[in-house]
């Protein structure tokens, strides 16, 4: 999942174009300033009138601070919190910890456990028909008893509302049939027995092929239960209806997702919004399971600035900081948490950042300057000099926790120690028709909001210039966040950075949304440029199509045989390598930030933050 389409990457940090630029000298002086609280309340009442100060508060236990209650300060606004059209990190971390799915993950490991449902799923002899015990005694936030009709019924709902992370069961559950015929006008089929409760506690699925991780994709957090009294199913349309103009299809969408209401099952029911920058979770009292370590959670968002996170978790105006603090502020946080007495937990994420090479646009149509690139890049230094070690250099498309992982793109350019291959890129580009007077320009997207990005280009820039003797030109481009997101689809961006979190957990979520493509450009194979028409490349901005990439894809995620799958898996990985429609940058790194007396702070292998571990000591 981008984190801000599926999951902006944890890395927001501010670029330093100097020594000693502003922001770092500024950071300094409010360090300075902050020792003495009488100064920080000082600035406060000073800064007041003339504008809104976030994180000079001087409550030490918290931004309204109740007993017994968390506050957990962040960055990222939710977008939405209906699970049907939630596909960012900032809106499934606050819904998986109010929701809850059939399975999850055992805390610390990637062991699918049973949740909603009571043990892991019957399979059919063909690997079709999954059957699934559902747990009893369990109730919706609003009263309303869980049971099989109510699982089928929030399934349902997830993929006939079509939102953003729609297509991970659509694609797959043989319930909602699309016309096969493109030039008809007549609307979808249901299947209803496709998904349906087989009894009060039993539910049914079957999908259009077989396909190894279903279960650990019922584990995606937008996949939980909602109650069918809070919410409604979408009105589908009938064969004879007329087309809905623009105007109509947005209002229907608008009318479809309930962007601040959630009424699942889980730890935590939401109370009334009371502001655009706070969440406000309350135990649920007659929660199923083991009750939460606090009364409640505020989820204060710092919309601003990562500073004002930062100092109000130095000041004691946030129990827990998490996502997204710059690359000094961790550091000096770090430095400090000795004599300060706050803890601060480093999680090696499952999340990833690429470099998306589009296939249909020059220069990088040709896959000798894309594999040039690939030797260009020298992740230890990026990491060391940009991100301050608070990355992990990648080097397949798959993070090295799983096994099936292949570090291709060190053996074939990057230097012994794994730093860029210079001679090796400059060959690549003299073959390619590219020289000094004749330089390969490449132009490197990167979204507005993503300082790290922005660093990451400015970096390659400069290095470029510095050691390709102007055979190679790399030219930073950036663009707001939304536009960015709209763009990349449409082919626009000739390389282009992705972040990326994980789905569920399993390697088919950094395989197939990033080369996937069952509709081809209608020209003849074996041309070059050609590329993806629609599918999850082009959704991803690399455009790339190649049949046997398709076939392997499917291959891998239906067979049941582990070993067999291994051998595809690597085949995958070996021909990404050689065709180089992505790049593999850096596995992500988080951290947690809590003050002293707050323990059980930690995330998921989704990197969730989890609130009902969390545990204050009462003040002395």
């Amino acid at each position: 999942m981008q984190q801000n389409a599926k999951k902006a990457s944890p890395f927001r940090y501010t670029y330093r174009s100097s020594k000693y630029p502003v922001s770092h000298l500024l950071s300094i002086l409010l360090s300075m300033n902050l020792r003495k609280r009488s100064t920080a309340f000082l600035l406060c009442l000073i800064a007041l009138p003339l504008l809104t100060i976030e994180g000079c508060g001087t409550d030490a236990k918290g931004v309204g601070s109740r007993d017994g209650w968390i506050t957990v300060g962040t960055k990222e606004k939710p977008r939405t919190i209906d699970p049907s059209d939630a596909y960012e990190l900032r809106s499934l971390g606050i819904i998986t910890n109010m929701g809850e799915r059939l399975y999850t993950y055992n805390p610390g490991s990637n062991k699918l456990v049973p949740q909603l449902a009571t043990e892991l799923p019957k399979v059919s002899a063909d690997g079709l028909t999954y059957t699934i015990p559902i747990r009893q005694g369990v109730l919706f936030h609003d009263g309303t008893p869980f049971d099989a009709e109510a699982m089928a019924f929030s399934l349902k709902r997830f993929i006939l509302n079509a939102g953003s992370p729609a297509f991970l069961l659509a694609d797959r559950v043989d319930f909602l049939r699309p016309n096969p015929d493109p030039k008809s006008t007549d609307p979808a089929t249901l299947n209803v027995d496709g998904l349906k409760a087989t009894g009060k506690y039993e539910l049914t699925i079957k999908l259009k092929q077989p396909f190894a991780a279903f279960p650990d994709l019922l584990a995606f957090p937008g996949a939980c239960a909602i109650s069918p009294k809070a919410y409604k199913l979408p009105t589908l349309p009938k064969k004879g209806d007329k087309p809905l103009d623009q105007a109509a299809k947005d209002q229907a969408k608008k009318e479809k997702f309930q962007t601040d209401l959630f009424v699942g099952t889980g730890p935590y029911k939401m109370l009334p919004k009371k502001s655009e920058d706070r969440v406000e979770l309350e135990a649920f009292d007659k929660y199923w399971g083991p009750k939460p370590a606090n009364k409640g959670v505020v989820v204060q968002i710092y919309l601003s600035s990562a500073s004002n996170l930062y100092n109000s978790f130095k000041t004691g105006a946030v129990d827990v900081a998490y996502l997204s603090l710059e690359p000094d502020q961790i550091r000096s946080l770090q430095d400090q948490q000795k004599t300060k007495g706050w803890k601060v937990t480093e999680v090696d994420g499952n999340g990833t950042i690429y470099m998306m090479l589009n296939v249909k646009q020059k220069p990088v149509d040709n896959p000798l300057v894309r594999q040039a690139i690939a030797a260009v890049v020298d992740r230890s230094l990026l990491n060391q000099r940009v991100l301050y070690g608070q990355g992990k250099p990648l080097y397949s498309i798959i993070p090295d926790s799983f096994p099936q992982a292949r570090e291709g793109f060190k053996s074939a350019y990057s230097s012994p120690t794994g730093g860029s291959n210079l001679v090796k890129a400059k060959e690549l580009l003299k073959k390619a028709g590219f020289s000094a007077q004749n330089p390969a320009r490449v132009q490197i997207w990167y979204k507005s909001s993503a300082i790290s990005d922005k660093m990451i280009a400015n970096f390659m820039r400069a290095y470029g210039k510095k050691n390709m003797e102007g055979i190679l030109i790399f030219e930073p481009n950036a663009a707001e966040s939304t536009a960015f997101s709209k763009m990349i689809k449409t082919g626009a961006y000739p390389v282009a950075f992705q972040s990326w979190y994980p789905d569920f957990i399993d390697v088919d979520t950094y395989v197939q949304p990033f080369l996937e493509c069952p509709k081809p450009d209608a020209v003849k194979p074996g041309i070059q440029g050609q590329g993806c028409k629609d599918g999850g490349s082009a959704e991803q901005g690399s455009f790339y199509y190649d049949a046997a990439m398709n076939k392997m894809i499917a291959d891998q995620g239906k067979t049941l045989d582990q070993a067999e799958r291994l051998g595809i898996l690597q085949k995958i990985q070996d021909q990404v390598v050689n065709d180089v429609p992505q790049i593999p940058l850096f596995q992500t790194k988080d951290y947690i930030f809590s003050r002293p007396g707050v323990t059980g702070a930690n995330t998921d292998p989704l990197q969730n933050l989890q609130y009902s571990t969390i545990k204050k000591s009462a003040t002395k």
